[in-house]
């Protein structure tokens, strides 16, 4: 899927299902560099969630200190 032209739609829950942060990229690459450290999130289990028009698919990721 060539996604290079659409919006990446970045979305990231807690294990509830709180969305706990978001952000769109209006001009994606293969490659989406993010940095979530200044969020202070705790650690724990987290699904991060990408979004365009053409693909979606969340993934579990696990943040720990």
């Amino acid at each position: 899927t060539d996604c290079q032209d659409e919006p990446v739609h970045l979305s990231l829950y807690n294990v509830d299902g709180k969305l706990v942060w978001e952000k769109v990229i209006e001009q994606a690459t293969n490659s989406i560099p993010t940095d979530l450290s200044p969020l202070a999130l705790p650690n724990g289990q987290y699904f991060l969630s990408v979004k365009t028009a053409s693909f979606t698919t969340t993934k579990k990721l696990l943040l720990q200190e």
